[in-house]
């Protein structure tokens, strides 16, 4: 039994870190690929913590599932970004300046 729960945590991650990007690129070193496997994995343990922690807190009544966070963190950060543009104050070019990724 215990390895059969073990089994479903490890897919489960897997499953997570495909959602995240794992597997999408090809990667002509094998360093390259390492360095890429540990920063999806580092995303997913960022996110399982902060899913958590809205449970904990009771920002959220029930476990959000990882894709239900990552869309948690969207709308918090875009309601961010919509209270700092009003507040802002500015003429429409500084609007387009804080939008300006280049």
């Amino acid at each position: 039994m215990g390895h059969a729960l073990e089994r479903y945590r490890i897919e489960g991650s897997y499953k997570d870190a495909k959602a995240l990007g794992l597997g999408e690129y090809r990667f002509r070193e094998s360093e390259m690929a390492l360095i890429h496997v540990h920063l999806v994995f580092l995303a997913c343990t960022l996110l399982d913590v902060l899913r958590r922690s809205l449970l904990r807190y009771s920002t959220t009544q029930s476990m959000l599932s990882l894709e239900a966070t990552v869309d948690w963190i969207r709308r918090k950060a875009m309601h961010l970004f919509m209270h700092k543009v009003r507040n802002s104050g500015g003429a429409f070019r500084n609007l387009l300046r804080m939008i300006d990724t280049n």
